[in-house]
């Protein structure tokens, strides 16, 4: 009797001792236990960092990778345009200048693009240039206009015995040229871009250029010009246009005279003459046989160049002043 509760108490302790184990084997068993892994970052991509175009030309790049919904805007849209198509950025310059393009994704990433509009070539008014320097004179002035490029130019002559740059002024460069012959002038933007401009120099007979009677027909204030003399408007001095007659004086100690046939109209005139003292106390001057030419007349004022060609130098002078009733 004895025995077989011995035998009972060990059977019920080994069954508990069964349960606990099972029970501490599943407490420690996580194999069904889910795992939690963050989500990688997305990252901003392109083929290419910046753009550089030329004015007025179409450009793209492509977005490599990112977290879609993509949206982009131009800090500067009178500079540059962009639209996106899917993946690809399409770009339209529309002046010279930096700016920059802000693209964006869903996910919060930005990325800048850098956009150069600039001119890829120097473009001038010439391509080749002859200036003329009259018979008999040391120098003549000529320009060359810049009319694309990058501006801050700057220009050298190869030879400045025969045409130096006078100056650069803005898109102009300015030329003096000092004999017959020829140089290369090279003009250079702010980008290195450059071009380069053959220029020749070559004596004339003719007195003015049709650059120069336009330059002429622009002038406002009065003045009288024969050669190296020179009268312009001052309080005290007396000007104006009659049929036949162009006068400039001063006290009638210093004047200009041009006489000529024939009234105010425009055209050339016969019988031409110059006469004039040029400074206090010199003595006058005459010349005979000048060609004289009225080349505007607005019912108010006159405009007009005389000119007289010597076998080694040409004479040269124009006028405006007003019409005296």
């Amino acid at each position: 009797m004895i025995m077989n509760k011995r035998i009972i108490s060990s059977m019920l302790a080994a069954i508990a001792l069964t349960v606990g184990f099972t029970a501490c084997s599943n407490d420690n068993d996580d194999s069904t236990a889910t795992t939690v892994v963050p989500e990688a970052a997305t990252t901003l991509e392109l083929d290419s960092t910046h753009i550089n175009a030329g004015v007025g030309e179409a450009a793209s790049m492509n977005i490599l990778k990112g977290g879609g919904d993509y949206k982009i805007f131009s800090e500067d849209t009178t500079i540059a345009k962009a639209l996106l198509e899917g993946n690809t950025i399409k770009i339209t310059t529309l002046k010279k200048g930096i700016t920059g393009l802000v693209l964006s994704d869903k996910a919060g990433n930005y990325k800048r693009i850098e956009v150069k509009s600039m001119y890829m070539k120097i473009a001038t008014n010439k391509d080749t240039y002859e200036l003329s320097m009259k018979l008999g004179h040391n120098s003549a002035k000529g320009t060359i206009i810049a009319t694309a490029g990058n501006g801050n130019y700057t220009a050298v002559s190869d030879n400045t015995g025969i045409v130096k740059v006078e100056k650069v002024s803005g898109d102009n460069i300015i030329l003096s040229a000092l004999k017959e012959g020829s140089a290369n002038i090279t003009i250079t933007d702010m980008m290195g871009l450059s071009k380069t401009v053959k220029v020749t120099v070559v004596v004339s007979k003719i007195p003015f250029t049709q650059e120069e009677k336009e330059a002429i027909m622009k002038l406002v204030n009065p003045i009288t010009v024969w050669d190296d003399a020179k009268y312009d408007n001052n309080p005290s001095n007396y000007y104006g246009a009659t049929s036949g007659h162009i006068l400039f004086d001063y006290w009638n100690a210093m004047y200009m005279h041009f006489f000529f046939e024939g009234d105010l109209t425009v055209g050339k005139k016969t019988q031409g003459k110059v006469k004039f003292v040029k400074d206090w106390g010199a003595p006058e001057q005459n010349f005979d046989n000048v060609e004289i030419e009225i080349l505007k007349n607005d019912g108010k004022h006159v405009w007009g160049i005389a000119s007289k060609v010597d076998p080694d130098y040409i004479h040269t002078g124009y006028f405006y002043v007003p019409i005296v009733k």
